[in-house]
């Protein structure tokens, strides 16, 4: 307690960290085309998926996209590399997809209605553009002090201008925040060379780069975080 007890704000990735318990976006997926009776190799599905991935970010009117319609267009084309042609069977993939992040951001919405009676919080995600719609819709803005997008702000993480840049408009020292975030190539890394307090969602699937450094705390449940706080 006593080596984040003097925090003021936490800044949380969003994909994996806010609307999972440290569940990659391309796992999760993996693991519904596999319920949803789909025999896809990891790596077909890994190729679909930043396929989708990349013509999601460049591709302007997803800025104005809903939860909802953003994992319908990104499934779109997902079947379209994939060449599959199932209705019934998208739907299926994308309402599970949906109704489980919904579930977490539900649980984590009224987690950060707690901590934000004690601390600034933000979001710093590598998103589409729509990350701000999502937590509006999703009811986390009203408790966010700031929501940082890269396709927005033309800034990816592991950039660290992307990490300065959020605290600068919290307007408070780097060793004030704590970030918490499921990536440690793109949110433990940079933020602990900042000089950040770091913690780590560890999901069940966690890619874990060569000599990592040291990260502050390790959960698995983002709830977790108020012992550590």
């Amino acid at each position: 307690m006593g080596h984040f007890g003097d925090c003021k704000a936490i800044l949380f990735d969003f994909g994996g960290t806010l609307d999972s318990d440290g569940g990659h976006w391309l796992d999760r997926f993996f693991e519904i085309y596999k319920k949803c009776g789909f025999n896809i190799s990891f790596s077909l599905l890994k190729d679909a998926f930043y396929y989708a991935d990349e013509i999601c970010c460049k591709d302007s009117k997803v800025n104005e996209f809903g939860f909802y319609s953003l994992l319908k267009y990104h499934v779109d084309l997902q079947f379209s590399k994939l060449g599959l042609n199932d209705d019934i069977k998208k739907k299926e993939i994308i309402e599970h997809f949906f109704e489980e992040s919904k579930s977490y951001l539900k649980r984590n919405r009224n987690f950060l209605c707690e901590l934000h009676k004690k601390f600034l919080l933000g979001v710093v995600s590598n998103f589409y553009g729509n990350v701000s719609i999502i937590c509006k819709e999703m009811g986390l803005s009203r408790y966010l002090d700031i929501i940082l997008d890269s396709e927005q702000i033309g800034i990816k993480k592991p950039d660290p201008r992307i990490f300065i840049k959020a605290v600068e408009a919290l307007n408070l020292d780097i060793k004030d925040v704590v970030f918490v975030g499921d990536s440690y190539e793109r949110d433990m890394i940079p933020c602990k060379r900042l000089g950040m307090k770091v913690v780590w969602i560890k999901g069940p699937k966690p890619r874990i780069p060569e000599n990592p450094l040291p990260v502050d705390a390790e959960i698995s449940n983002l709830t977790y975080l108020m012992r550590l706080l």
